[in-house]
C-alpha cells in the first residue's frame, strides 16, 4: 500500500496517456531498475513491446531482465553503447518511444535514438534540468515530445478513480509486482537518501515510523 500508488499510477498513466505502447514496439526505458522503471519494464513486456532498459550495474541488469527487459545496456560510461545497440536492433530506424526520468544526462541520446514520428516521454530529471533547446530540432524526425507528471493524469476524482482502478487490476491479476528495496527505520532516513543518491537502490524505499 505504501510502495505502489505513487509509482504504480505514474507508470500506468505513462503507458495509457503519454504513449500507448503497441505490440511489437521498440521502447527504451531509462533507469529500468528504479521504482517506476521496473513497473514500466513489466508493463512494456506485458503489452508486447521489445523493451531495452538502461541500468548502472550488472546487478540491476539482472533485475531488469527478470522484470521483462529483452535487452539491457549498462550506461556508466555514457550513452554511446545504447545508441549503438538501438541502431543494431532496429536496423537504424530507432525506437518508437523513450521513457526518460533521468533528464539532462540522457536527453540528447534520447533524441538520437527515437525514430521518425517517435515519442520522447520525459517524466523526471534525476540528473539535473534539461537546458533550453530549439524545438525546431524536433522537426528533423517529426519527434513528439511530452513531459508528464502524475498529478496531471488525475486532476479530478473521476480520473483518479479510473487510473487507480486500472492500476490495481494489474496487481490483482498478478501482472505487476512491486519491488521494495528496503524498509528503513525513520532514524535512518539520512542513509536512505545517501543510498538513493549513490544509485545503490532498486525499486521502492520505505521509511518505517515506530
Amino acid at each position: 500500500g505504501a510502495a505502489f500508488p505513487l509509482q504504480g499510477l505514474t507508470a500506468v498513466g505513462l503507458v495509457r496517456k503519454s504513449y500507448a505502447i503497441q505490440k511489437g514496439d521498440w521502447i527504451v526505458i531509462h533507469a529500468a531498475a528504479g521504482g517506476v522503471g521496473l513497473l514500466l519494464t513489466q508493463l512494456g513486456h506485458l503489452l508486447g513491446a521489445h523493451v531495452i532498459g538502461t541500468v548502472s550495474t550488472e546487478e540491476k541488469a539482472v533485475l531488469a531482465r527478470a522484470n521483462g527487459a529483452e535487452h539491457v545496456v549498462l550506461v556508466n560510461n555514457g550513452y554511446e553503447a545504447l545508441e549503438k545497440k538501438v541502431h543494431e536492433l532496429t536496423n537504424g530506424q530507432g525506437v518508437h518511444a523513450v521513457f526518460d526520468s533521468v533528464g539532462q544526462a540522457t536527453f540528447e541520446s534520447s533524441l538520437n535514438i527515437v525514430r521518425r514520428s517517435g515519442t520522447l516521454v520525459l517524466f523526471g530529471s534525476a540528473s539535473g534540468a534539461i537546458p533550453p533547446f530549439d524545438v525546431v530540432r524536433l522537426a528533423g524526425k517529426n519527434v513528439k515530445l511530452t513531459w508528464a507528471i502524475l498529478y496531471n493524469f488525475i486532476p479530478t476524482r473521476e480520473e483518479f478513480d479510473e487510473l487507480y482502478r486500472d492500476s490495481v487490476e494489474y496487481l490483482e491479476k498478478g501482472q505487476l509486482k512491486v519491488a521494495i528495496h528496503k524498509v528503513y527505520p525513520i532514524e535512518d532516513v539520512k542513509q536512505a537518501h545517501l543510498d538513493l543518491e549513490g544509485r545503490k537502490t532498486t525499486g521502492k524505499l520505505l521509511l518505517k515510523i515506530q
